[in-house]
């Protein structure tokens, strides 16, 4: 009978007996921080409660293992089956020699070898020589020389397009110029060069600082006001720019007593007054109140058919008539 009948056969027994059944084995369902959960023989589903266990062995999921009973619990021991490879590595491999360390040798669960340890200095060597990494690995060399041979004194370290050079100190200010020169940009670099004028040369007593298309050029100013002109005249714009002129007549110095000023074709005129319009009823009397108290009467002298030069008026029915005769 194998361990797995025995089991079930006991808990059978247990059952009947009313007997507590312990238990020796079990397989190891998952692994936890806090311990294990265990899948006793007989049953399919692994426990929830997590058990304590060996800290010295690693145990894995699936792991059949030895479990012993201790104040109602169950505390896991070891990894229980069938022997392991000759060839199967745990743990630390035997043999190796004193300063070797524990090398990894490939990516499979404890394979590791001891090994010396990897030189980080390469052997020989001289005084001066620094470690330089080669191709291949790491070697003692002279080191390459950092600083030119020859230059003079006051030269500086300059790059260069093939590695460095002494070399004399570039000239950031030219040797020559002339006292009260100043240090001008120009096209080979700089140089010294006279003040730039400000001011052109020449001019009289008057003349004022005018923009021209070469520059700038002392010249009499332009005459704001034209010559000529006689007294009570004004300044006037013309179309090729200003003239003394006359005060423009804003009333015409002619007209005849009792004209009225009127605006003509020219401007302004004296004109007469324009005659009162002509009304006629030949000889009708035309009433245009009918209260006594306001009665006005209008008539002419002439008949019908006739023509009328003279206009009648009168207040009230039995006023007297005044005439009014056009002019």
């Amino acid at each position: 009978m194998d361990m797995e009948a025995s089991m079930e056969a006991l808990a059978e027994t247990a059952a009947e007996t009313g007997a507590e059944v312990v238990r020796n084995f079990a397989t190891i369902g998952e692994v936890y921080e806090d311990g294990v959960s265990l899948i006793f023989d007989g049953e399919a589903e692994a426990t929830e409660k997590h058990y304590l266990v060996n800290t010295s062995v690693i145990f894995h999921a699936g792991d059949r293992v030895r479990i012993f009973a201790d104040a109602g619990t169950y505390v896991v021991e070891y990894v229980v089956g069938a022997p392991g490879s000759e060839d199967e590595v745990h743990g630390i491999p035997a043999g190796g020699t004193a300063d070797q360390v524990l090398t990894k040798s490939s990516a499979d669960d404890y394979d590791a070898a001891w090994a010396d340890v990897p030189k980080e200095l390469p052997s020989g060597g001289s005084t001066g020589q620094v470690l330089t990494r080669t191709a291949t690995a790491t070697a003692w060399e002279t080191p390459s020389s950092e600083l030119p041979s020859g230059g003079s004194t006051g030269q500086v370290l300059t790059k260069t397009s093939t590695g460095t050079a002494w070399q004399a100190v570039p000239a950031e200010i030219p040797a020559t110029g002339t006292t009260g020169y100043v240090l001008t940009k120009n096209s080979s670099g700089f140089g010294w060069a006279a003040v730039p004028t400000e001011l052109p040369s020449g001019g009289t007593t008057g003349n004022v600082l005018t923009k021209t298309s070469s520059g700038t050029a002392w010249q009499a100013p332009a005459s704001e006001l034209p010559s000529g002109g006689s007294t009570g005249q004004v300044l006037t714009k013309t179309s090729s720019g200003t003239a003394w002129q006359a005060v423009p007549a804003e009333i015409p110095a002619a007209g005849t007593n009792g004209y009225v000023l009127t605006k003509n074709s020219n401007g302004f005129g004296w004109a007469v007054i324009p005659p009162a319009p002509k009304i006629q009823n030949y000889g009708a009397t035309s009433t245009l109140q009918t209260n006594d108290s306001y009665i006005i009467e209008l008539k002419t002298g002439g008949t019908a058919g006739t023509s009328a030069s003279e206009f009648y008026i009168r207040m009230g029915t039995t006023g007297t008539w005044h005439k009014i005769q056009l002019a």
